[in-house]
């Protein structure tokens, strides 16, 4: 009968090997694929699911982050938005790039429809003191309340799926 070894024996293994440096052809193609939106690809599952986009359509509308041209300049604390439509099993809802300054703030608010908050860049702070940095999300129902605050001291960016909200402050 084989015995199945488990994980700290790997991870024994593991640490009597030589670290062995990939070629320069991989190493290159490794950093390529993280600039740009590539520093976003452990979000792609993610964003694809909470905005029902297929992975291709992530990996371009993040291809255009860092493109001025496609923003749409916001007044401050807001820098700018990068609006798009999510896909089509959440009809009626908008989707949106949003990258915000220090001290960014969304009053408290009602939603009338499913809302989404995803961080990409930088920490949001809900009402609660809780902190939200990147690859969290903070999901919204119909009917809920609530405020969100960036901190930090750079921007951030975070991506929105939301509907109709009612300002209450």
């Amino acid at each position: 009968m084989p015995i199945e070894p488990d994980s700290s024996m790997w991870e024994l293994i593991a640490s009597t090997l030589e670290p062995v440096a990939p070629p320069p052809e991989a190493r290159h193609r490794l950093f390529e694929a993280l600039e740009g939106a590539g520093r976003f690809l452990p979000f792609y599952a993610e964003l694809g699911r909470y905005f029902d986009l297929s992975r291709d359509r992530v990996k371009d509308l993040l291809s255009k982050i860092d493109d001025p041209k496609v923003w749409t300049r916001g007044l401050e604390p807001i820098q700018g938005y990068l609006h798009f439509a999510p896909g089509p099993q959440l009809t009626g809802l908008h989707g949106g790039l949003i990258r915000m300054n220090k001290g960014a703030q969304f009053a408290r608010h009602r939603h009338v429809d499913r809302e989404v908050t995803f961080v990409l860049e930088g920490v949001l702070r809900d009402e609660r003191g809780v902190r939200f940095g990147p690859g969290r999300a903070i999901e919204m129902a119909p009917g809920s309340e609530h405020a969100v605050y960036v901190e930090g001291e750079g921007p951030t960016l975070i991506a929105l799926l939301n509907g109709t909200v009612d300002m209450l402050g």
